[in-house]
């Protein structure tokens, strides 16, 4: 540019000189100009040289050739330029390296810090990492950076990491939140994430920085602990951790439950203060050396409890050290052996003993007898071998099982060993059979004196659960030394004596005598008594109705045996037919039963009515080849009575007794007509196959469970399941046992409408029980019951209340001073909430009364707890305060529960539902 201006400029010159101008300048002063035009465009040149050189250097500078300089020769202001050009090149160049050495440092320090660390940019890619991340990922630093969230972790973390981001740029402070993700090897690591953001030159948002802390081995270590506090919490051997003093520290629920102490009652205790007296002197040392030499001891201890009470405990021992190897505590661990003891002892009398009864058996018997033989032999004194059998077990086996025949024999067993001096002995042989050795008599009365306070004792009533039963013992006796001398043979003719005794009418005992041993009378006298009333006429046959309660239609009757003994009065069955039991007299009873029934039933017809009688028949009768030709030839007599109207009651034992020959039996009966009733059914051991197969018409429900049905949750619930099994197997069901109006209604809201029992009339001769159906009008309190069956949700309400009652009555007890506390179990009032919030509310819950009901077993709930805390703390005016408040309320709620009951409404003579 700068040449070609200077050109122009001469050619200027050149072309005004030749115009002619400027006139009058003179002729040497051209030269000159043109020289000094030749030197400016020298000059120029050589300043478009220097800018070039200073561009180009300028522009390598700007590229980032920060060492490149630019030239500063000379003093113009070019040279100026360059040399500020320059020096702000050289501050560049400061100011890069130090970046470079920030950068680098700050790169160190990342590498340098061993948790997983990375940065983002505002749209959650990822900028770079340390090489902690990159291990944990198993990806290299490249591999993440331009990655997001869902390609590194899944959509779910990567929606949890978005969330929290988006928090930080909203400005909320720095995020601190858990979560898992998965290492280079594929393992689930839990994580704490800790995030903040990071800001430009500028102090805007330039993105996310965050690290995390694996917590993985920290989680494993909590869930150890965890792990550990559970087994010392819930482990059955009782544990406690001691200090080096011997102090105890902390004890585990275990060993307060073995102990009987309280957890703070053991703190602060010396574990010697739990050793009872009767260790072995040598045992605190022998714990000690063990202690020292080994780290460890174990072995029995017999501790106490807090009651005083001395236990053995297999005891451990450890010594706990730290790292360094010194003494920190002792874990001690207590395991309850006394269970294992009792095991040892309850073994060594299984060898001796009875298991049912606990009395000595016939390999102890046989010591015993041989020590009292060489009593006797020294002292001269008599020496009584006795073998008692009970009179008529039998009976109370068949008929109410072989639970109730267990709890006799132990009672007797009970009663017997009571009786005894120390010095006698009684044993069980097996079954009902009993030996006693009675030493140290004096003479044979002694010997008589003994032996009639057994039998009075033996023949006191015996309670089997609310079962009341009497029987008597036949007793056999040998006496040493006036037999002989060994043990078998004598206890062989004490046996033989006691059949003696059973055949002269049971009740009794018989002193061995050989020589008058065939005189002895046998058992057929009271047979000849009872066969001699027969042929005089005074037995009698009573009838007790049976109705259905629902229409008040007279149903039937049974006939029940009444013996009119001239000097004993009217006596009933349990008085004589224990004697004729299995016996041939047996079967001509039953017989004139029949006949006297079918009789009776053909009279009754003559005059109007016609009415079916159930009878009652023995199993030695009932299973007689020829019982039911010798039926058929009986149906014949009385060809008048309609043969469905007579009816067999068997007991259910005598049922299962022999099944398929009963079956068979039951078969070609009811080929005549004759219907069965199986008795006292629930009272025996039949399954439901025996019920399946057994052709009875007709269930009868024992008394024992009707009487308190509506007291006691079980016998309801055994009443419900027999009239559910009635009707799953098509048999028809009576009540027996109905003493009150309540009863009869419970059983119309279950579903039994047929009763008998002396709420509705007591046994009674033929011409008043003709009466008495003339007479006999429904009670309308069972009419109006009989249409208000209940569901099974209400029986289930009824039961619950039952169950309720019964808990709450136990606590008055308790409150009025019937026990001692801690046993009181208020499982019921759980059970009746949990039924309100979930079955009532579905079944109640429209009902005006059901939250009324709701706030009664609130309040009654808290008001017992009340007083069962004022027992447990002797508060006695707490106790005195609380019960009138509960007992109203107990009141309110069965008010309450009779009006969501349906059939509430209904009047009887007390105006009651029912009486609980």
């Amino acid at each position: 540019m700068l040449p070609r201006l200077l050109w122009t400029q001469l050619a200027v010159l050149l072309w005004l000189q030749w115009q002619g101008w400027p006139h009058g300048v003179p002729a040497w002063s051209w030269p000159l100009l043109l020289a000094a035009t030749l030197w400016l465009g020298m000059l120029f040149r050589r300043q478009d040289w220097r800018m070039r050189v200073l561009a180009s250097k300028a522009q390598a500078q700007a590229a980032g050739a920060l060492l490149e300089r630019l030239p500063e020769a000379g003093a113009d202001a070019l040279a100026q330029l360059a040399a500020a050009c320059n020096a702000m090149t050289a501050q560049r160049q400061d100011a890069r390296h130090g970046l470079y050495q920030g950068r680098n440092f700050a790169d160190l320090l990342l590498q340098g810090i061993p948790l997983p660390v990375f940065y983002q940019d505002l749209h959650g890619r990822y900028l770079g990492c340390n090489e902690a991340f990159s291990r944990a990922t198993g990806l290299s630093p490249q591999a993440i950076s331009g990655r997001n969230a869902d390609e590194l972790w899944g959509e779910a973390q990567a929606a949890l990491h978005r969330q929290h981001d988006a928090a930080l740029l909203r400005g909320e402070p720095r995020q601190e939140y858990p979560g898992e993700l998965c290492d280079g090897d594929g393992r689930v690591r839990q994580v704490v994430f800790s995030k903040n953001v990071f800001y430009d030159a500028d102090g805007h948002a330039a993105g996310v920085i965050g690290v995390w802390n694996d917590i993985s081995e920290l989680r494993a270590a909590e869930n150890r602990l965890r792990l550990l506090a559970g087994v010392f919490k819930h482990t059955r051997e009782g544990i406690a951790i001691i200090d080096r003093r011997g102090v105890i520290l902390d004890a585990n629920r275990a060993l307060c439950d073995i102990s009987g102490f309280a957890r703070e009652a053991l703190l602060a205790t010396r574990l010697q203060q739990f050793y009872a007296g009767g260790n072995e002197a040598h045992f605190y040392g022998q714990l000690r050396q063990g202690l020292r030499e080994g780290g460890y001891w174990h072995g029995e201890v017999l501790t106490r409890r807090s009651n005083g009470s001395c236990y053995p405990v297999l005891l451990s021992v450890s010594r706990v050290q730290d790292a360094d190897g010194r003494l920190r505590n002792y874990i001690a661990v207590f395991t309850d052996i006394s269970i294992l003891k009792e095991q040892e002892q309850r073994l060594d009398r299984m060898a001796h003993h009875d298991p049912l009864t606990q009395l000595p058996n016939r390999v102890l018997l046989a010591e015993r007898m041989q020590l009292a033989f060489a009593h006797a032999r020294d002292s001269g004194l008599y020496q009584a071998i006795c073998f008692m059998d009970l009179d008529g077990f039998k009976r109370v086996n068949d008929r109410f099982g072989h639970e109730h025949g267990d709890q006799l024999l132990i009672q007797v067993a009970g009663r017997l060993r009571d009786a005894l001096r120390g010095s006698d002995t009684v044993a069980r042989l097996g079954g009902d059979e009993f030996a006693l050795v009675l030493t140290a008599l004096p003479d044979v009365a002694a010997c008589h004196r003994s032996l009639q306070r057994l039998l009075d004792i033996v023949a006191q009533p015996y309670d089997l659960s609310g079962i009341q039963v009497q029987i008597t013992a036949s007793i056999g006796v040998a006496l040493y030394p006036q037999d002989e001398d060994d043990p078998d043979t004598l206890l062989r003719h004490a046996d033989q004596a006691m059949y003696q005794a059973k055949e002269q009418g049971r009740n009794g005992y018989r002193i061995f005598d050989a020589e008058h041993d065939r005189r002895r009378r046998s058992r057929k006298e009271s047979q000849d008594r009872l066969q001699q009333a027969l042929a005089h006429n005074e037995l009698q046959l009573y009838y007790q109705p049976k109705v259905n309660m629902r229409s008040g239609q007279v149903v039937g009757a049974e006939a029940l045996l009444r013996w009119h003994h001239p000097q004993l009065g009217v006596l009933a069955p349990g008085a004589f037919l224990a004697d004729i039991e299995d016996s041939e007299l047996d079967i001509p009873l039953g017989e004139w039963v029949l006949r006297t029934a079918l009789a009776q039933m053909q009279a009754w017809r003559s005059r109007g009515l016609l009415q079916g009688v159930s009878v009652n028949i023995s199993a030695f009768h009932l299973q007689q080849p020829d019982f039911a030709s010798r039926m058929a030839q009986i149906l014949l007599d009385y060809p008048d009575v309609p043969r469905d109207m007579l009816e067999i009651e068997v007991l259910e034992s005598t049922a299962l007794s022999d099944l398929e020959r009963v079956i068979a039996l039951m078969r070609e009966c009811q080929a005549l007509g004759v219907r069965f009733a199986l008795d006292d059914f629930g009272t025996g051991y039949s399954s439901l196959l025996y019920l399946k197969r057994l052709p009875a018409d007709k269930l009868k429900i024992d008394q024992s469970f009707i009487r308190n049905m509506h007291e006691d949750t079980d016998d309801l619930a055994i009443v419900q399941g027999i009239i559910g099994l009635s009707g799953a197997f098509n048999r028809h069901q009576v009540a027996e046992g109905v003493e009150t109006e309540e009863h009869g209604k419970l059983l119309l809201y279950l579903g039994c409408e047929v009763a008998q029992g002396y709420g509705i009339a007591r046994p009674m001769p033929a011409d008043s029980f003709f009466d008495w159906v003339r007479k006999w009008q429904g009670n309308p309190v069972w009419e109006y019951a009989g249409r208000q069956r209940w569901s099974q949700q209400d029986i289930a309400l009824f039961r619950l209340e039952l169950a309720y009652r019964a808990t709450l009555g136990r606590l008055l007890e308790l409150a009025a001073g019937d026990g001692g506390p801690g046993d009181w179990d208020a499982a019921s009032y759980a059970d009746f909430a949990c039924w309100y919030l979930e079955e009532g509310q579905r079944g109640y819950g429209q009902n005006p009364h059901y939250r009324e009901l709701g706030e009664q077993l609130q309040a009654i709930g808290s008001h017992s707890f009340t007083l069962w805390q004022a027992l447990q703390q002797g508060d006695a005016a707490e106790v005195a305060s609380s019960v009138p408040e509960l007992m109203r309320l107990r009141d309110a709620l069965t008010a309450t529960v009779r009006c969501l009951l349906p059939g509430h409404s209904v009047s009887s003579r007390h105006n009651e539902h029912f009486d609980i």
